[in-house]
């Protein structure tokens, strides 16, 4: 299917909300990508009196992502590309925390992996599972203080109808 992507701000604590601001138009999801687009959005700081927001969602192409700085969306939208799975990406993650950002998403049967945003540029994938199960998906991040970042997510064992839950520690350099 197609979708939109959209944007919206609140400077009263959600009390009201200013117009939403399309994203991303026309966008295409796989067959396997049945939740659509999925978008998730943080705010990170790197620099003095500098706040970044980093918007993340799914296309049939991979994730695509749109950075604002001082009040204003860029005009481009960058992708993350994940090869082969482009079409399995499904439920990002993202968590910002002081300068960085941390994302995470699942392919499915394909694993989890992470990526680390330094305000600039992403990293290159990492896995995050351990690729012992057949199904790793719907993963959640976050950082604590000291910089870990800390992620779950549900995972099913072959041969075992039962999800887990499963949970990492990593660390902030990806």
């Amino acid at each position: 299917g197609k979708y939109q992507v959209y944007y919206r701000q609140s400077l009263n604590g959600g009390a009201s909300w200013d117009d939403p601001v399309l994203l991303a138009d026309d966008v295409s999801c796989s067959g396997y990508q049945r939740y659509g687009p999925s978008p998730v959005i943080t705010s990170i700081y790197p620099g003095p009196a500098v706040c970044e927001l980093v918007a993340v969602w799914v296309t049939s192409s991979g994730l695509r992502y749109r950075l604002w700085y001082y009040g204003h969306w860029e005009s481009t939208t960058g992708t993350l590309d994940d090869g082969s799975y482009n079409d399995n990406v499904w439920f990002p993650s993202i968590m910002g925390h002081g300068s960085w950002a941390s994302l995470t998403y699942d392919t499915r049967f394909y694993g989890v992996y992470s990526r680390k945003f330094n305000g600039s540029s992403w990293s290159s994938r990492s896995r995050v599972d351990d690729a012992s199960t057949i199904c790793d998906r719907i993963s959640q991040v976050a950082v604590a203080p000291d910089n870990t970042v800390l992620a779950v997510w549900e995972a099913q064992k072959s041969g075992d109808s039962d999800y887990r839950i499963i949970y990492r520690e990593g660390y902030s350099d990806n």
